[in-house]
């Protein structure tokens, strides 16, 4: 469950607030729980996926 709740906060913070899409990370945005429970090698592939949208 922690790995979907990262997935989701990550492409919120980056793409989406009140429906509308959006380039930057809002500082509003709050981490999920249990984020300190995922795999660092599974939060790098996610921020690699992250990362790739806004090339």
């Amino acid at each position: 469950m922690a790995i979907e709740k990262y997935v989701a906060w990550k492409t919120r913070a980056l793409f989406w607030r009140n429906g509308r899409a959006f380039k930057e990370p809002k500082a509003n945005v709050q981490e999920p729980e249990g984020i300190e429970n995922i795999e660092p090698s599974i939060k790098k592939v996610i921020d690699q996926m992250i990362g790739n949208f806004n090339k």
